[in-house]
């Protein structure tokens, strides 16, 4: 998985691109990124954009070890997830993920624009 990362202190968004196939490995390190990082907290907004993912290997299986891998992180407690997702099959398993792991006390939404995202992640709420 090809990930990219900017963090725009401004807004207190780590933006996260992913370019290519969604890997689960690559998620847990995206995570150990964020918990090292010197630039955001732990629990900072997070806005993954998908758009330009494959996710042709994405299963049940494969959503629930990526749930396994955030419940790893309970420093990212408080974070807001928003996920981008502008095709329907990416919004479909994304809104399925969101579902699937509504158990996890991070607050998620998926979206099918960067803008809604962000005024999401911006809200007080």
């Amino acid at each position: 998985m090809a990930v990219e990362y900017q963090y725009d202190s401004n807004k207190e968004i780590l933006y996260i691109t992913i370019r290519s196939y969604i890997e689960i490995q690559d998620i847990e390190n995206t995570l150990a990124y964020i918990m090292n990082s010197s630039e955001c907290p732990p629990d900072v907004k997070t806005l993954w954009d998908i758009r330009p993912a494959s996710l042709e290997n994405i299963n049940m299986a494969e959503q629930e070890k990526a749930i396994n891998i955030r419940k790893k992180f309970p420093q990212r407690g408080k974070a807001k997830i928003a996920v981008v997702a502008d095709n329907d099959l990416a919004f479909g398993l994304a809104r399925m993920y969101e579902q699937v792991s509504a158990e996890l006390p991070q607050k998620m939404q998926v979206f099918k624009n960067i803008k809604s995202a962000e005024k999401w992640l911006l809200d007080g709420s």
